[in-house]
């Protein structure tokens, strides 16, 4: 583990493992997931040893009620059982943006849009966190800055432990709209600051798009689509 995850707290993704799972790290066994398709994660700050090897022990059972819920394995007519997607590592600020979800609306007439965020902070440090603010800033596939109004969050005093979320709303006039010919995609960027610092910056990439289903049909931007049949089967 790198020596400079020293200080930050540390967290295991698993984006699938089918279909239950215990993890150790260093012999301690830090928590169990059931659900093979769901990603999950564990806070591994107090059994990890950063600048060190560490090791890590998966028991993973394919036969279980998870397996008979999602009919995973009868669908695919062989056991499913083991680590089907990523793990890895992410060292994060004892403060730190945990959510970050966007999505784009436009008005009635398809001209200016709003992005919508779902923003939670996480305050995991023993000491409150004071003055802080988080500031968004849009930018379009070539680079450029989209100027925003109201993109700055002001966040009351936190303490230690404490999770708090919000809902924020930016408005974007003429946005180039996505659609699967034209996957024009935007770089939404959120910086938290304690005082003047910048504590972390998360980016996201989005499309303006709205998708709708009306009777029997399903509009992107107010055009209809065909859906062709999409899946993912990485067993």
């Amino acid at each position: 583990m790198p020596t400079d995850f020293q200080g930050q707290r540390i967290i295991l993704h698993c984006d699938a493992v089918y279909a239950e799972t215990e993890i150790w790290i260093n012999g301690d066994r830090i928590g169990a997931h059931a659900g093979g398709m769901t990603a999950f994660q564990l806070d591994v700050t107090d059994h990890v040893k950063p600048g060190r090897r560490n090791t890590i022990a998966m028991k993973v059972v394919n036969k279980t009620q998870a397996d008979v819920l999602a009919s995973g394995s009868q669908y695919a007519v062989h056991p499913l059982g083991g680590i089907t997607r990523k793990l890895y590592l992410q060292a994060i600020p004892q403060t730190a943006i945990t959510t970050l979800d966007v999505s784009t609306v436009f008005d009635a007439e398809y001209r200016d849009a709003n992005i919508h965020i779902a923003l939670a902070v996480e305050n995991a440090g023993k000491r409150a966190f004071d003055r802080g603010h988080v500031r968004f800033s849009l930018y379009d596939e070539t680079g450029q800055r989209i100027e925003l109004s109201d993109n700055e969050i002001r966040l009351a005093p936190m303490t230690s432990d404490e999770h708090r979320r919000m809902q924020v709303t930016l408005h974007v006039p003429q946005p180039r709209k996505w659609d699967p010919e034209h996957p024009h995609l935007y770089h939404l960027e959120g910086r938290l600051y304690a005082d003047n610092s910048v504590v972390e910056v998360v980016r996201r990439r989005l499309g303006f798009r709205q998708i709708e289903v009306r009777g029997d049909r399903v509009f992107v931007n107010s055009h209809p689509i065909k859906l062709r049949g999409v899946n993912r089967h990485e067993v």
